[in-house]
């Protein structure tokens, strides 16, 4: 199965090609405009949606006109920054038919922080959404969650934990 990129930044796009990480790339941005004819086919076949660091940026809006329209859904793997909230997104794509799970057995390390600031800002920010900080976001890093979102029958089918339960 081809690997399709899809970011705003051309420099992105291009590091994934170059590295071979990615078959096709596209630099469009779905939160302003419609996808292109070039993009549309390239995702036709989807069979699993990744979102590594751009859950912030995203909403629905991305995925909708990806996902019209299709017999059968991709999944939506989402590692979301625990300093913000994939309410918004799930909810958009509960109205398609989908249902997100969140992996709260571990956090996914995601980058180091730039400076102090930037980890007390995460501290305070995930802290403030209920989680605890202690051994992740206190250790250096930005963590995220894994927000798995799929067709309501295949969720109910192998639920998340059962899914990672051999990982």
């Amino acid at each position: 199965m081809p690997a399709v990129g899809l970011d705003i930044a051309a420099p992105a796009v291009a590091y994934g090609r170059a590295v071979g990480l990615l078959d096709e790339g596209f630099v469009e941005n779905l939160e302003t405009a419609p996808p292109s004819p070039e993009l549309h086919r390239a995702t036709r076949g989807t069979r699993l949606i990744t979102v590594t660091g751009g859950s912030s940026f995203l909403s629905a809006r991305t995925f909708r006109p990806l996902l019209e329209g299709r017999r059968e859904l991709p999944w939506v793997a989402a590692f979301v920054l625990r300093t913000g909230s994939y309410r918004d997104t799930a909810d958009g794509l509960a109205a398609l038919g989908m249902t997100t799970e969140k992996d709260t057995s571990r956090t996914y390390r995601q980058r180091r922080f730039t400076d102090p600031d930037e980890q007390r800002y995460a501290l305070a920010a995930v802290s403030a959404a209920g989680d605890d900080p202690r051994g992740e976001e206190t250790d250096g890093c930005f963590h995220t969650a894994l927000h798995l979102s799929r067709p309501v029958a295949q969720a109910a089918a192998l639920p998340l934990h059962a899914l990672l339960r051999d990982r």
